[in-house]
């Protein structure tokens, strides 16, 4: 009879045990997702090495500087146009570390998978520029994507460059994402142009990184620089993540009204009143004369 009467608690725990399981477990989307990452920074490191290619086998570009810089930044801007628009449903096309952090900041993305994304983008990185220092001749290969900073600008200058580069690109995604936009949907295009203006102006600065794992791999895989590794790691790691963290605070807590638009106090807003309120404020005012000029 107690038997009967008793509730089962060990088949309830059993049963939570087993739904707690069946619910622990990665999805397909999630495993695509980091592929996806892997594969979109893979054909990006593909193309920033194949632009940076020296078919002339000459070191006198200067009078070719400016032709030089123009192709570049075309060449790039476009592709990070179309590698966006293939890949953005697929796992969002950060392709740099930065981005992918400042999506962390803005929780669009969780913790787990942007570090998984980050190591997805180191990989496909440092796999695109071995294959292409693997395959192409040495007389045509030139840094492999590691871009060289000015000597007229010191390294703290080109970090500020660096950092302000990175500003301006994490801006323009995190603005093209706001939902209040009405063409929100719309990424691909502005956040290209984005990369293709910061290329123009700042790639005699610092060669207009705006991503680790753009220079990293290629600086210690490939690139035989002489620099020094204190100032890369400066310039290229510390710059993007300062300009990308400054980035996501300022749009975050300023321009996006779901965090930082009004003060509250349980369920009144101080600073920020609709046009009802306003309405209702007027309406007070005019039957407060009234009942005064009445009485």
């Amino acid at each position: 009879m107690m038997n009967a009467t008793m509730p089962n608690y060990g088949k309830r725990r059993s049963n939570s045990g087993r739904n707690s399981r069946r619910h622990c477990y990665i999805s397909a989307d999630f495993c695509r997702s980091i592929v996806g990452e892997c594969l979109c920074t893979f054909f990006f490191m593909i193309i920033v090495c194949g632009v940076d290619l020296n078919w002339n086998n000459s070191d006198d570009v200067v009078s070719e500087q400016m032709p030089d810089t123009l192709r570049i930044a075309i060449t790039l801007g476009f592709a990070v146009t179309t590698l966006i628009q293939c890949f953005e449903h697929i796992s969002g096309a950060h392709m740099n570390p930065a981005v992918t952090m400042s999506m962390m900041i803005m929780q669009h993305t969780g913790v787990a998978k942007g570090l998984l994304y980050m190591v997805a983008q180191t990989l496909g990185a440092s796999l695109a520029v071995v294959l292409m220092h693997g395959f192409l001749p040495i007389s045509i290969q030139g840094s492999m994507g590691f871009p060289v900073w000015s000597d007229k600008v010191s390294p703290h200058q080109a970090l500020g460059v660096e950092s302000t580069l990175t500003f301006i690109l994490v801006f323009t995604i995190l603005a093209s994402q706001d939902p209040r936009r009405h063409l929100a949907g719309l990424v691909a295009l502005p956040v290209g142009v984005a990369f293709l203006t910061n290329t123009l102006w700042a790639y005699e600065f610092t060669g207009a990184s705006m991503n680790p794992v753009r220079t990293l791999p290629s600086a210690v895989l490939i690139s035989n620089n002489d620099k020094t590794w204190l100032y890369i790691f400066e310039i290229y790691l510390l710059g993007p993540f300062l300009g990308s963290l400054a980035a996501s605070i300022i749009y975050k807590y300023i321009f996006d009204p779901n965090t930082g638009s009004s003060i509250r106090s349980g369920n009144s807003t101080f600073f920020d009143c609709d046009d009802h309120m306003v309405d209702m404020v007027g309406l007070q005012t005019i039957s407060s004369h009234a009942n005064e000029s009445s009485a």
